[in-house]
């Protein structure tokens, strides 16, 4: 079993020092990694994860197996949900969008860019729930 190969499945995570967070132990499911590239001592791969995993602690815990130490130089954020890389705009393409509305007053250029918030719960289980039980859920009791 190589290195990465013992960095999937179950992991054991403490969050690191600097997070905001209580550092407590916590499982978290790495679901595979793809190295597509190693080059004298960087390596570029890809992790699929559950929520929450510490990337920068796995590259520490790789290094660690590996016995020569290692550390996260980058960290691009490729696909979270539904949401892909391809499917996002750059803000570069956000200001263009609304420089053509505010000159034009055109929508259509900024309506290709600023997607509807509600796409966001796409693939998201529903539940129905009746008027009077609105309060409770969200404000508590």
């Amino acid at each position: 079993m190589n290195a990465v190969e013992k960095l999937t499945g179950h992991l054991y995570q403490r969050p690191p020092l600097e997070c905001a967070v209580k550092r407590e132990l916590r499982l978290r499911w790495i679901y595979s990694i793809e190295v597509l590239e190693f080059y004298d001592k960087t390596a570029l791969f890809i992790v699929k994860c559950e929520a929450g995993s510490y990337i920068r602690t796995l590259c520490v815990h790789l290094g660690l197996i590996i016995g020569c130490g290692a550390e996260m130089g980058e960290l691009r954020r490729i696909k979270s949900g539904f949401i892909t890389e391809d499917s996002c705009v750059t803000l570069h393409d956000l200001k263009d969008a609304f420089y053509q509305y505010r000159t034009s007053g055109d929508d259509s250029v900024i309506r290709k860019v600023v997607k509807p918030l509600e796409l966001l719960l796409v693939g998201l289980p529903k539940i129905i729930i009746k008027d009077s039980s609105v309060s409770s859920i969200c404000h508590g009791g």
